[in-house]
C-alpha cells in the first residue's frame, strides 16, 4: 500500500484561513494570474498602439481596429482569437437625402431598409468614387431597373479570395458562419469583418433617444454616448431569417 501522506496547507488556504474575505482573496488571485485592472490596462495600450502602428504604414483607405475580448484587455496572446473590423474610410452609407457632401473620391451608399428587419438595410449605389477598390466592384449587381445594389455575400467571397490560404505554413482558411473571414495558422486565429462607415447613426437612433423613459433609464449621459458611437455596417450571412432582405449589412455601434 502507498505510504499515508500528510496533505500540507498551501498558500491559498492559508490567506482564506486567517480571515480573508473570499472575494478579495479571488480578486487576489485574479491580479497573479494576469488578470488585475493595470494589466488589462497595459493589454488595452499594447493592442491599440499596434493598430496604430499598422494604420500609419497604411497606404489603402482602410482602418483596422482590434475588437472584442483583446480590445478590452480580457485576453491573453493566444487565450482567444483576435477579432479585427477593417474599415473603408472612403465609403459611406446614409440616407438619400444627405448625398453629395463628400469629396469625389468618396463612394456614397444609400441605406434601405423597408424591406429589411430592424437593424439590417441593403445598399444601393448612389456615387460611385474616382477610386472605388476592385474588390467593391467585383461585389456589385445591378437589378431590373438597373439599380446597382452591393452583395454581402459577394462582398465577403471577394475578401476570402485575398487571404493566402495553404496548409504547409500559411493560414488556414476556416468555415465562415457570418461576416467574418476566419483563418487560422497554428495556435493563432483571427476573424477579420469589413465594414463601411455609417454617417447617420444619430438619424438612425432618433426615435430611441427621444422615447419617453419614466424610470429615467438609461440616463441622459448614456443616451448621448450612444448616438454619438462610431457605427459601421457590416455585412450579413446568407440565411432564412433574413430571405425578405437577402445579401444586406447589418448595423454595427463601437466606441
Amino acid at each position: 500500500m502507498f505510504p499515508q501522506t500528510r496533505r500540507t496547507k498551501t498558500v491559498v488556504e492559508c490567506s482564506v484561513n486567517h480571515g480573508d474575505d473570499q472575494s478579495r482573496h479571488l480578486f487576489k488571485l485574479l491580479d497573479y494570474v494576469g488578470y488585475s485592472h493595470d494589466i488589462i490596462a497595459e493589454r488595452r495600450r499594447v493592442f491599440h498602439g499596434i493598430d496604430s502602428m499598422i494604420n500609419n504604414a497604411r497606404e489603402d483607405k482602410i482602418v483596422r481596429v482590434t475588437a472584442g475580448s483583446k480590445a478590452e484587455g480580457l485576453a491573453s496572446c493566444y487565450e482567444s482569437d483576435y477579432d479585427f473590423l477593417n474599415i473603408y474610410q472612403n465609403i459611406v452609407c446614409q440616407f438619400e437625402i444627405f448625398t453629395n457632401i463628400f469629396s469625389n473620391d468618396t463612394t456614397e451608399f444609400c441605406m434601405l431598409g423597408e424591406a429589411c428587419h430592424p437593424g439590417y438595410y441593403t445598399l444601393k449605389l448612389l456615387t460611385r468614387g474616382v477610386k472605388l477598390p476592385i474588390i467593391i466592384e467585383a461585389s456589385l449587381v445591378t437589378n431590373q431597373n438597373y439599380e446597382i445594389f452591393i452583395s454581402s455575400d459577394l462582398f465577403t467571397k471577394e475578401f476570402e479570395q485575398t487571404v493566402f490560404f495553404d496548409s504547409v505554413g500559411g493560414w488556414n482558411k476556416g468555415k465562415r458562419t457570418g461576416p467574418a473571414v476566419p483563418s487560422t495558422r497554428g495556435i493563432y486565429r483571427r476573424d477579420n469583418v469589413y465594414a463601411f462607415r455609417c454617417v447617420v447613426q444619430k438619424e438612425v437612433l432618433a426615435d430611441w433617444a427621444k422615447r419617453e423613459r419614466p424610470f429615467g433609464w438609461p440616463c441622459a449621459d448614456v443616451i448621448n454616448d450612444v448616438i454619438n458611437l462610431d457605427a459601421q455596417l457590416v455585412p450579413v450571412v446568407k440565411v432564412q431569417v433574413i430571405e425578405a432582405c437577402s445579401g444586406a449589412f447589418a448595423l454595427f455601434m463601437r466606441n
